[in-house]
């Protein structure tokens, strides 16, 4: 099941899993140290409870840890995806939108930004940053997704789209609306399988990575095999009745 936790009880979390790592491994080390010098230890210390807990601390750290850098990397490639166009975002009418966004004044830059898209609707980076805007200058979580739905309607490649939908999802968790991000999620996965936007989705909803069907398996090896097959040198085109000269 899909849970996102608020940036404030995720470090109260990761306080108390770091300060429970080292109460229970100071512990675990005080008790070896007894046993090694043969002295007695209390009963109600136990070395083997001691170290159990410190290790079930330090793998819950580091699963969140995981999870919480496969986030950030997933922000940045959506980020990256997104802002590829090149010379279309140098045009002037996008520079100034962005110039007015820098004075502070982020709905006049998201209206400027919103002309500019109504005229060309297939520069879906420009929808991607007034979403922006609303999610990290004016903290309007539930804006930024509306837009993110309207992004998803669009016909883009399906890894954009995928990295895409789990921004959307993220911004549900936001809004604690999580139906709408287990169900986007279950559909990550049934639409783009074997994107790796897919991939992430299942392993926040615990699902197993697909097989890949024997017909997309054997497309596959025939692409290797065409690569390192040695072209077929080409007969001449000879009149009738001539052979070709032999090396």
């Amino acid at each position: 099941m899909f849970i996102e936790m608020r940036p404030i009880f995720k470090i109260i979390l990761y306080i108390g899993l770091v300060a429970s790592a080292l109460f229970f491994g100071l512990a675990f080390r005080e008790i070896y140290l007894l046993k090694v010098q043969r002295l007695p230890v209390p009963e109600h210390l136990s070395m083997g409870a001691n170290g159990f807990a410190a290790l079930m601390c330090l793998v819950v750290l580091g699963i969140l840890i995981g999870r919480d850098i496969s986030s950030y990397l997933a922000e940045k490639a959506v980020k990256f995806i997104f802002n590829d166009e090149g010379e279309t975002m140098k045009t002037p009418e996008y520079e100034k939108a962005e110039e007015v966004w820098k004075s502070g004044d982020y709905l006049e830059a998201i209206r400027l930004l919103r002309n500019y898209y109504e005229k060309h609707p297939r520069e879906i980076y420009v929808a991607m940053r007034i979403a922006e805007i609303y999610e990290n200058d004016l903290h309007n979580t539930l804006a930024a997704a509306l837009e993110y739905e309207q992004i998803l309607n669009n016909k883009i490649p399906p890894e954009r789209w995928g990295w895409a939908a789990i921004h959307l999802v993220n911004l549900y968790s936001k809004l604690n609306q999580t139906d709408k991000a287990t169900w986007l999620l279950n559909e990550i996965s049934n639409r783009y399988p074997f994107t790796p936007a897919a991939k992430k989705a299942r392993q926040r909803l615990g699902l197993p990575e697909p097989e890949i069907p024997e017909a997309e398996k054997k497309e596959k090896v025939e692409k290797i095999e065409a690569r390192h097959e040695k072209p077929k040198k080409e007969e001449p085109h000879l009149p009738p009745g001539f052979r070709p000269k032999k090396d």
